[in-house]
């Protein structure tokens, strides 16, 4: 889907077999939004989509629909049953000068980084949009558990 895949982590190599270029997070010990900045700092593109690494269901269909309604704004992300996954989003390099000020702040919070942005400056994806391609809505589901990856587990012998 896109020309270039980055992997931002905090020790280049680790990823070498991916096929894809790494990067070390420019930022140290302060959490996805530091990833995010380094992956937007070092992409060609003016936006960079975003996946978790615990995201095993991602799809196509929600990146593309998640990339062609967000080219406008700053950030264009899914919310579902009230909540935000700031992790399977897109990113304008015009967030970079913001997103730099809300951690010299000594903020880390992703959600909150965006709720501090000026509202028209994100599209949120609804639910009923997500579920259009995506009817169970798989591709938002992320490991964080035992439970969850036993679903996961589960769901891949079906």
């Amino acid at each position: 889907l896109f020309p270039e895949v980055i992997v931002v982590s905090r020790k280049v190599g680790k990823y070498g077999d991916l096929g894809c270029r790494e990067v070390c997070d420019n930022i140290p010990q302060k959490g996805a939004i530091a990833g995010i900045l380094t992956g937007l700092t070092e992409s060609v593109t003016d936006y960079i989509f975003t996946a978790a690494c615990d995201m095993p269901f991602i799809k196509e269909e929600v990146i593309s629909l998640i990339v062609s309604k967000g080219q406008d704004y700053s950030v264009c992300l899914p919310e579902l049953s009230g909540k935000k996954h700031p992790l399977h989003a897109l990113y304008s390099r015009k967030s970079c000068y913001s997103m730099m000020e809300f951690i010299k702040g000594g903020n880390k919070s992703l959600v909150r980084f965006i709720a501090s942005l000026p509202p028209e400056k994100v599209r949120y994806i609804t639910e009923e949009e997500v579920r259009k391609v995506d009817p169970e809505a798989l591709s938002i589901f992320n490991m964080n558990t035992p439970e969850e990856l036993e679903f996961a587990r589960k769901f891949i012998t079906k």
